[in-house]
């Protein structure tokens, strides 16, 4: 049954790529690229797991301890924590089908990998031209589809668990702006996933991508007013639930600031690669959220390669930051606005919480499609991509015109003849 179900799904993944009609040849040989690299990666997660342990063997195998309706009667009370939605997705693999944890691995992989998808055709959507981006290059390296390829990028997003879920939500809430209309209904999945996980996470899209939609409409200051109103009544019953989640009694600073001290102070003691950040001011606590492990951080060869990678995000921060922020968010659409409002919402409120780098590196996980997203378009407004834009549709108008004047030839030759 396993190498049946692997087959299917590894085929199924495979040919994702062909739903979505935008995608050219070009991106078409990047995503098989990626596709046979997120499968490695996913293999890697498994063996990692397999001797090293974690909680990703817990979600797959403790399904099959309950039955349905212990399960169900769990969620239904209230009583189980947000571990028991994923050991209720996982309940019918693992315990109907008995599939190992190795296909379950390959499972939530082309899961990732269908976020990855999501965010290129984001990309493509957002940005035309995205293909000639590879022109744009840091130290000869070029920075898209570089990026893609980045190891922890793919490895947290490869395997069995919630982090994997909340990327692919993420990537998908990010699509599924991008035309309402006609994607409404991915929605659906979105929330409850998002909702019953980590409510968080759909509290801050919410709120960065509502945010970039109010500022960047034509609407009148009272029309304004009144949707935030709405949503601010709309979203009250997500805001319980996300301090329910955080054990906070009330949304005041001095429950935000207890819960940060407990949170970092248990994840200290819970791994060695704990840092204090305590005494650190708010802005440094943010960038360690941001950019941390460098090079002075890592412990071993995972370290440096995550330093190396966090040395890129950094690089391509500034590249961003002195390309004249506004002048891209003015020109752009709200999804470019909305990726970074959501970032950095989340980077402000995850910063004070986490002491401990490897779960840093998770957590972070879930807001680079966001990142990748308006970094990638602060490239195509640089000065350098936009010489090669106009460069780009200079030669496109002498080529169809050296086109048209061939056909129109053709047709003097044929009638003649």
């Amino acid at each position: 049954m396993d190498y049946i179900i692997v087959i299917l799904v590894l085929i199924f993944g495979f040919f994702l790529k062909t739903r979505y009609r935008i995608l050219s040849g070009n991106e078409h040989v990047l995503l098989d690229q990626l596709f046979f690299y997120h499968m490695i990666m996913s293999f890697i997660f498994f063996l990692y797991i397999s001797f090293d342990g974690g909680d990703a063997t817990n979600y797959w195998f403790f399904p099959r301890k309950y039955e349905f309706d212990q399960l169900w009667e769990i969620l239904s009370s209230g009583k189980g924590s947000p571990s028991y939605y994923l050991y209720f997705l996982n309940y019918f693999p693992s315990k109907v089908l008995n599939l190992e944890f190795f296909t379950g691995c390959i499972i939530y992989g082309v899961l990732g990998y269908w976020g990855i998808i999501f965010m290129v055709v984001s990309l493509k959507e957002n940005i035309p031209l995205l293909h000639h981006l590879k022109h744009f290059k840091v130290l000869n390296f070029p920075i898209y589809p570089g990026i893609f390829f980045l190891p922890n990028f793919h490895f947290w997003s490869a395997g069995v668990g919630k982090d994997t879920l909340l990327f692919f939500c993420v990537c998908a809430f990010i699509y599924v702006l991008n035309n309402v209309k006609k994607r409404w209904f991915i929605f659906i999945p979105i929330f409850l996933i998002s909702y019953t996980i980590r409510p968080h996470i759909l509290l801050f899209l919410a709120a960065g991508f509502f945010a970039s939609f109010i500022l960047k409409s034509r609407l009148l200051i009272f029309q304004k007013s009144i949707i935030i109103g709405i949503a601010f009544v709309a979203f009250l019953p997500l805001l319980d639930n996300v301090l329910a989640f955080a054990q906070m009694d009330e949304a005041s600073v001095d429950s935000f600031t207890e819960f940060s001290e407990t949170k970092s102070g248990h994840l200290s003691r819970r791994a060695g690669s704990g840092i204090d950040i305590s005494g650190l001011p708010y802005p440094l606590q943010v960038l360690t959220f941001l950019y941390r492990p460098l090079f002075f951080d890592a412990p071993n060869v995972l370290g440096l390669m995550a330093s190396v990678e966090n040395v890129i995000w950094l690089t391509l921060t500034i590249v961003f930051l002195r390309n004249k922020p506004i002048h891209i968010f003015k020109n752009t659409s709200y999804i470019i606005l909305g990726s970074f409002l959501f970032w950095i919402i989340g980077a402000l409120a995850f910063a004070p919480s986490l002491s401990n780098l490897g779960i840093i590196i998770r957590q972070r996980n879930m807001f680079l499609p966001a990142f990748i997203i308006f970094a990638v378009a602060g490239l195509a407004y640089t000065n350098k991509f936009k010489k090669f834009e106009w460069f780009y549709y200079i030669k496109k108008m002498e080529w169809d015109k050296n086109k048209q004047n061939a056909i129109q030839d053709n047709s003097v030759i044929h009638e003649e003849s």
